[in-house]
């Protein structure tokens, strides 16, 4: 059984290497069978930038808080429009320049189905990102960090450049700390009531978000997730769940370059790795 399993890893690590070679980006992979626990890791320790992932790990925080009493779902929230931030943000878009009223659920909605700015760095702002990063830490130790709103960020990017944002260790993520994360969202080990966690869960399935994970995936499978895209960013994590509800895999698939990417070769790199993981993780 020790050789087979080490076959299988030496064989999956090959052929994500070789996929990988297709981009001139730096690709980080992690991915864990939660049924027989097979896995594997390429860079499973460097860090990569989120970008938009980390909307996940803050939706989760933002559900813990809900569950201790701290928010209500129905609790009225007014945004100003100093408050809108930069990037892809339907909330500041439909608000036409006047302060924009939403539930805390609806902008919870906003933050992981449509991957709202506004919505992400209103809770970044309340909650403070050394305090989202210190729960998610408790739950899956290092490797995921929140630090700044998608707004501080862009401004950075803009001050800075790509090559500087992409070596920041700010708002980044190992993919073996995020599939830690993700393995204790699907394990129920999240520190959310069963109700919150449906509501993540349904919200990650429904994403409106480019299907990065699933785009090579057989017919059937869920897979639910976020993505994350900035400059010299392109990635995607979740929980691929087989058709037939044999297999969960936890997995994340990262890609870092100082400049601009191809995003038509990022997402058949991501889209092959995630099919070669499912196809090799559930045989």
């Amino acid at each position: 059984m020790m050789i087979t399993a080490l076959l299988l890893f030496a064989t999956l690590q090959s052929q994500i290497t070789t996929i990988a070679a297709q981009t001139d980006a730096t690709v980080g992979v992690a991915a864990i069978d939660l049924e027989s626990g097979r896995r594997v890791s390429i860079h499973g320790d460097d860090h990569f930038p989120m970008a938009s992932v980390f909307k996940f790990p803050v939706a989760l925080v933002v559900l813990q808080r809900v569950d201790s009493g701290e928010l209500k779902l129905d609790d009225a929230i007014t945004i100003e429009p100093k408050q809108f931030s930069r990037g892809h943000s339907p909330l500041r878009d439909s608000a036409n320049g006047k302060p924009v009223t939403a539930s805390v659920r609806h902008l919870i909605e906003l933050m992981v189905v449509e991957s709202d700015n506004t919505a992400v760095d209103y809770f970044i702002r309340r909650l403070g990102g050394a305090a989202i990063t210190t729960r998610i830490r408790a739950l899956a130790g290092d490797g995921v960090r929140v630090d700044r709103p998608e707004n501080d960020i862009a401004e950075a990017i803009q001050t800075h450049g790509i090559p500087a944002y992409v070596r920041d260790v700010r708002d980044t993520a190992t993919p073996d700390g995020m599939v830690r994360l993700l393995a204790n969202f699907a394990k129920r080990k999240d520190g959310l009531t069963p109700a919150s966690h449906d509501l993540l869960a349904h919200f990650m399935t429904a994403s409106h978000n480019p299907v990065r994970l699933g785009s090579a995936l057989p017919p059937g499978t869920i897979v639910t997730h976020k993505t994350g895209t900035m400059p010299g960013v392109f990635n995607d994590v979740g929980i691929i769940t087989s058709a037939d509800g044999k297999h969960h895999i936890a997995i994340a698939v990262f890609t870092k370059k100082p400049a601009a990417q191809n995003e038509d070769v990022a997402l058949r790199v991501v889209s092959q790795i995630a099919r070669a993981a499912y196809d090799s993780l559930t045989r």
